[in-house]
């Protein structure tokens, strides 16, 4: 028996050290006091359990920034550059939430006093947070929330990833040519996980999401490429896109009674619905013209949500999508996620509507002007990382 340990222990011995050398097994509080030192490290894991709503949630309460941007991974692509003077101060928590008992599991904790209040907070809202039988799955936050101080991901995680090492072994190869350092070859900037040593993907250092290949797939074709099937869901009403009975008036009044939470501390509260691609709206139209259930939740999920934050005396933005701002869907990740140089476009609008005496107007609005006009901005990206160079 213990001859058999042994050969077992030989033969993941260099899947351990590699998971370690990568940084892929890293407990996230590691990641995350990792990435305060190092300004320059993209993280993300590939194989073992996302941890990316622990990992935001961890970043909020250690930096305690006094600018968040909170919500799904819709909200991920407002960066630090465009909060200008306020950079240093900005955190981007986009992707902490999943659904609506994310964000009312971690209004609680706020309550209780685990995080710094910041001076204002962007939050995104995703109208499936709100229609009928939407919320039958847990808080993966609080999941995660429960489960940290673990060191090691626990013997199922290991299980499925060693399983896809195997099944992998290109991949595996080219992880062991890149682990003798923490700064990956092909790519300007440090990594740790194998997200982006793999895809050049991964979290930057003030919380928003670099998609590496999407901005290499447009370079390559300068065109919409809509790779995740969400403009399919839609038309065939399917997944965030299946119709519902409509509006949950008990699920509307948990987001307001969360959102009043932040508003007792008196900081400062944005809301915004993030867009879909025009392809998707028009789907979206449609049915709505034929009178199909999806009218009784996707419009009326915002409009009358919307309806109901001003109420509150709280500013709602709600983007339809780039045709709002006479864009065309290049500005778009895929289907339901917006790129930061769309996000530059809201932002700006934001800016524009707001008080004068508010935190949002003093975001110097002429600096986003200037990024959007870079020479090397393109529709997905402002091209900062250089990705144009990256060997993917």
């Amino acid at each position: 028996m213990l001859v058999f340990l042994m050969g077992i222990g030989v033969c993941l011995a260099p899947w351990e050290f590699m998971m370690w050398r990568s940084g892929e097994c890293l407990p996230t509080e590691w990641v995350v006091e990792q990435q305060i030192h190092d300004p320059e490290l993209v993280t993300g894991r590939a194989v073992f359990t996302y941890q990316g709503s622990l990992y935001k949630y961890l970043s909020l309460q250690k930096r305690a920034p006094s600018i968040w941007v909170i919500g799904s991974s819709r909200a991920m692509q407002f960066r630090s550059m465009m909060f200008n003077p306020f950079e240093k101060d900005f955190y981007n928590a986009g992707g902490i939430f999943h659904n609506l008992l994310d964000l009312e599991f971690f209004a609680r904790k706020f309550k209780e006093g685990e995080l710094t209040p910041p001076r204002m907070i962007l939050l995104t809202i995703d109208p499936w947070w709100l229609k009928q039988s939407a919320h039958k799955e847990s808080s993966r936050l609080a999941k995660l929330h429960s489960e940290n101080g673990r060191l090691y991901p626990a013997l199922r995680d290991q299980f499925f990833a060693f399983r896809d090492y195997l099944e992998k072994p290109v991949v595996s190869l080219r992880v062991f040519n890149l682990f003798d350092s923490l700064r990956m070859r092909q790519y300007p900037y440090n990594a740790s996980g194998l997200r982006p040593i793999l895809t050049g993907d991964g979290f930057r250092y003030d919380g928003s999401r670099l998609y590496a290949k999407n901005i290499q797939s447009f370079i390559k074709q300068p065109k919409y490429q809509e790779v995740r099937g969400f403009n399919q869901e839609a038309a065939e009403e399917k997944g965030r896109f299946k119709p519902t009975e409509g509006l949950s008036s008990q699920y509307l009044e948990r987001l307001l009674k969360s959102i009043r939470v932040f508003a007792s501390q008196r900081i400062e509260i944005h809301t915004l619905f993030p867009p879909v691609s025009n392809e998707i709206q028009t789907i979206l139209k449609k049915a709505d013209s034929r009178n199909s259930e999806s009218r009784h939740w996707w419009f009326e999920c915002t409009d009358t949500a919307a309806k109901k934050i001003r109420e509150e005396g709280i500013p709602c933005k709600v983007v339809s999508s780039p045709a709002d701002f006479g864009l065309d869907d290049r500005v778009m990740i895929d289907g339901i996620h917006p790129s930061e140089v769309f996000v530059a476009h809201i932002l700006k609008d934001l800016i524009n509507q707001s008080p004068e005496d508010s935190i949002l107007h003093q975001i110097n609005a002429t600096n986003i002007d200037a990024l959007l006009q870079r020479q090397e901005t393109i529709p997905v990206s402002f091209m900062f990382e250089g990705v144009e160079t990256f060997s993917l």
